[in-house]
């Protein structure tokens, strides 16, 4: 095993649990999850590779309440993470109250 390896598994974790997806969950396959639910292991996928640039489309559109606070303090600390700082957050969406949350971070 890796050395890194028990570190990218907690921190994969801890992003899936953010989003909804509790230990019985997060054993299952990909494949066995509706298209909801594989959307969120798509956007959980995204902030897991820490990319210098994260573009959402909708991001809130599969995610429960508790699911939306928590991504609004994960992309608060986007550009944290990152070595140097440098992270841009695009966001794109319907809804004028999503774009004014997600430009608040990005014009930090």
């Amino acid at each position: 095993m890796h050395w890194m390896q028990p570190i990218a598994e907690k921190r994969a974790a801890e992003i899936l649990f953010g989003l909804g997806f509790d230990k019985k969950m997060q054993a299952k396959k990909s494949r066995d999850f509706s298209g909801g639910w594989r959307m969120r292991i798509a956007l959980a996928r995204g902030l897991f590779m820490k990319s210098a640039i994260l573009l959402l489309d909708e991001p809130k559109n599969h995610l429960d309440l508790e699911a939306c606070v928590w991504l609004e303090e994960m992309l608060k600390k986007f550009d944290r993470e990152i070595r140097p700082p440098r992270g841009i957050i695009i966001a794109l969406s319907n809804l004028a109250g999503d774009v004014r949350i997600y430009d608040r971070y990005s014009r930090r």
